[in-house]
């Protein structure tokens, strides 16, 4: 989709002040309006820094280990009036209530202003911190210096406009009784152990990290289905019928198998639009009783794991597999194995196979740099690469990886999320490659960019998201 854009300067002679048409302020066009809408323009007048002042600032909450370990840094987009580049000043420090002190590195180097200076923007890394733990907050000041030529410097703060959000660190053995649905920390780093979920659990083992996820080669990273019982959210198998030929009962699950003997089957989509509803393993079902002796049990599906990272990810091997049958059961079908990191990922064999004779389960891998001992028998979901956290480009040319030939899509929406736009498509090359301009102009501020598997939608919790601020800058 294109839009016609006018650009306009216009010099006023009343005291050689220049007003500026400027970009940066409108609204992303209605898609009904057709490919020739244009915008309306805004005048504003140039910056003046002796006027300087800030209103707000987005996001408003900063998460521990943001920046580290090969993770993407935060961008602040502070709002504002009058702020110029040169001789400008960014400073994020405790508010006087707080009773610990921030760990936190304001990339100075990369403070950036808008064209009408209403808008700047910086990278801001927030270090994994020991001493602050999950659920404990830090508010935050944010506070800009404006030195004016011949003037003194002023100086400019929002109390409290920032919340930094604090997370556990794992470190040492995998907890021994296994992980729950859900586990978030800042980082992680296991020595020991087994990644497992807990007993009983019938969710996907979901663990996810800001900064990085290290798994030494001696932790066992597995969620097998076991006999009957499938793994975390797979299926289990039937029960064997009793004898003198009595049914077996099916196994249950997704694409469970049927009566008698049948085999967990897996139905779900190879790219994992999500981990619920078919992207899961299911049990075989029981096979008929004999004429003196009961039939067999079928085994269980494999179950579903999650191992994300904001920045690096290091693993050993990982097994979702379904489990093999008693005589004349049927076996589970393989399970679900979703790793994804926003830089760099290293890991052993991914098997999703079953022990038996079930179908093969789903295995997928997200990285902009990826080492994986079996990845051409796995999928690549998109990722971006070297993504910027500025741009002064209304559509800036943006890179993508993933699955070689393959379709994904794209959207993103603005600060506050009152405004998104429809999901486009694109397709990868041949090398698993693809730079691309975006479809539609980026909102002004901070943009919420993310990328979707073909077939998935906006909610889909595979989505892989990044945050990307809008300056504009009218071309030189």
């Amino acid at each position: 989709m294109r839009y016609a854009l006018a650009h306009v300067v216009l010099m006023s002679t009343l005291g050689g002040c220049s007003l500026i048409y400027n970009e940066s302020n409108i609204p992303t066009p209605d898609p009904d309006a057709g490919p020739d809408a244009e915008i309306d323009a805004e005048i504003i007048i140039d910056a003046d820094p002796s006027m300087v002042m800030i209103t707000g600032v987005k996001p408003t909450t900063l998460i521990e280990g943001q920046g580290a370990a090969g993770s993407r840094s935060a961008v602040l987009v502070v709002d504002g009036e009058h702020m110029v580049k040169a001789n400008l000043m960014v400073m994020v420090t405790a508010n006087a209530a707080a009773t610990k002190v921030p760990m936190l590195l304001v990339d100075m180097a990369g403070i950036d202003v808008d064209a009408n200076g209403r808008r700047l923007a910086v990278p801001i890394s927030l270090p994994v911190d020991t001493g602050l733990a999950a659920g404990e907050t830090i508010p935050l000041d944010i506070t800009i210096v404006q030195t004016v030529p011949g003037s003194m410097p002023l100086t400019r703060t929002l109390p409290a406009a920032l919340t930094l959000r604090g997370l556990d660190e794992l470190t040492g053995v995998a907890p021994a009784a296994g992980f729950p649905a859900l586990s978030e920390y800042s980082s992680i780093n296991l020595t020991s152990g087994t990644v497992k979920g807990t007993t009983g659990l019938t969710e996907p083992v979901v663990i996810r990290a800001t900064a990085s996820i290290t798994l030494a080669p001696a932790v066992t990273i597995s969620v097998n289905a076991t006999g009957m019982v499938g793994g975390p959210a797979g299926g289990n198998g039937g029960m064997g019928g009793a004898a003198l030929g009595n049914p077996g009962q099916p196994g249950t699950g997704p694409a469970p198998g049927a009566p008698s003997g049948g085999i967990g089957r897996y139905e779900g989509d190879e790219q994992l639009t999500s981990l619920t509803m078919k992207n899961r393993g299911s049990g075989g079902a029981g096979g008929s009783g004999a004429t003196l002796s009961p039939g067999g049990n079928g085994g269980g599906g494999g179950g579903s794991i999650e191992l994300s990272a904001g920045g690096d990810v290091t693993v050993g091997s990982i097994s979702a597999t379904g489990a093999a049958a008693t005589t004349t059961g049927g076996g589970g079908s393989g399970g679900v194995v979703l790793v994804r990191s926003g830089r760099t990922l290293a890991a052993g064999t991914i098997t999703v196979t079953s022990m038996g004779n079930g179908e093969a389960g789903r295995g997928r891998f997200d990285a902009s740099t990826a080492t994986v001992a079996n990845a051409g028998s796995l999928f690549r979901g998109p990722m971006f690469v070297t993504a910027p956290l500025v741009t002064n480009l209304q559509r800036p040319m943006l890179t993508v990886l993933g699955q070689a030939q393959k379709m994904f899509q794209y959207y993103f929406s603005n600060d506050d999320n009152t405004a998104e736009t429809m999901l486009f498509r694109d397709g990868l090359l041949a090398n698993g490659m693809k730079t691309f301009e975006l479809a539609a102009p980026l909102y002004p501020g901070l943009n919420k960019l993310c990328l979707v598997v073909d077939g998935g939608d906006k909610t889909s919790p595979t989505q892989n998201c990044i945050h990307l601020a809008l300056l504009y800058k009218p071309p030189v």
